[in-house]
């Protein structure tokens, strides 16, 4: 089977991965680290089930639409959270236990600094959440794109040991807002 190369926006010019794992649904892959995107840095990984110009396509698409499945995952990880949802639980829990843990209160004040000293903790928590991460995968009609958000880039305090995930299907439509850790 050789090597397969496509252009990808993003990308360029890729060298897809042959995926050998037999468990795995995928056939291809390839990963993207450090992708600046505006004032963030994120992480793009794309697995397509099968070279076809469908998936191909698709996979375009999202990247070339990247800013509006940021704003439509954003939108949804924030009512979700004004709905009590799984955000208010991640956040409350980041709140109640985890910074805790990977901060002092010093370091936590300063990391609060970043945020609308007028808003209430959970609140301002909330504006510090950031993209960090999405996979596309092509050939699945559900969790067609994995946006991962996390309150921070750093693995060593372990901001992406427990991600909040947003799932959309191919029409950008929200199926799910989760916590993966």
């Amino acid at each position: 089977m050789g090597t397969q190369y496509i252009e990808l926006p993003i990308f360029g010019n890729v060298e897809l991965t042959n995926s050998n794992d037999q468990d795995w649904d995928y056939k291809y892959e390839t990963h993207l680290e450090g992708y600046d995107f505006g004032a963030i840095i994120i992480d793009i990984d794309v697995h397509i089930k099968e070279l076809s110009d469908n998936y191909i396509g698709e996979v375009c698409q999202v990247l070339s639409n990247l800013q509006k499945v940021s704003e439509i995952a954003t939108t949804a990880y924030i009512s979700d959270y004004h709905n009590d949802g799984e955000t208010c639980s991640y956040i409350q829990s980041w709140n109640e236990d985890i910074f805790e843990q990977i901060f002092s209160d010093e370091e936590f004040q300063a990391f609060l600094s970043y945020s609308d000293e007028s808003l209430p903790i959970e609140e301002r928590l909330l504006s510090l959440l950031r993209l960090v991460g999405i996979g596309i995968y092509a050939g699945e009609d559900e969790e067609f794109i994995v946006m991962d958000y996390a309150f921070g880039y750093d693995f060593e305090k372990g901001f992406r040991d427990d991600m909040l995930v947003i799932k959309l299907d191919k029409k950008y439509e929200v199926l799910e807002v989760t916590n993966e850790g």
